[in-house]
């Protein structure tokens, strides 16, 4: 995975509160990127995920592969965000060696982790702190 950038197209100033509320979202232009490394060549499935639920699916396939080692998939402009893309989504070929670089996820605006990973660096230095007050 190459490449994934989203921008909105701006819309125009001066709307009252009410137009604000009733107009729709902007349109996102999406710009995703795939590159492959090394010379094989095999049909392969490319599936996007965006946030309100839809999936789009595209095919790389082997003529377009001739051509050029990159490919920009053609995505019409939309309202949702990308949440996730991922190539050969079925797992059909096993030839890669790194397998993580075969998908891409938005980044979780969720701090959970953050909190649990302090929640538990702290409950190990007081269990340290207790171990260290026992023996002589």
């Amino acid at each position: 995975m190459e490449h994934v950038e989203e921008s909105e197209v701006p819309g125009g100033g001066g709307e009252s509160a009410e137009e604000k509320a009733e107009a729709p979202k902007p349109l996102r232009h999406y710009s995703v990127v795939v590159r492959r490394r090394g010379t094989l060549r095999i049909p392969l499935p490319i599936e996007i995920r965006f946030s309100d639920d839809t999936r789009q699916t595209f095919e790389w396939t082997r003529e377009l592969q001739e051509g050029s080692m990159w490919w920009r998939l053609p995505i019409a402009p939309g309202a949702a965000e990308i949440d996730a893309v991922v190539l050969d989504p079925e797992r059909a070929y096993f030839l890669d060696s790194n397998m993580k670089d075969n998908q891409w996820f938005r980044a979780s605006r969720s701090k959970r982790s953050a909190r649990w990973g302090e929640r538990t660096f702290t409950q190990y230095s007081h269990l340290l702190h207790f171990f260290s007050t026992l023996g002589g």
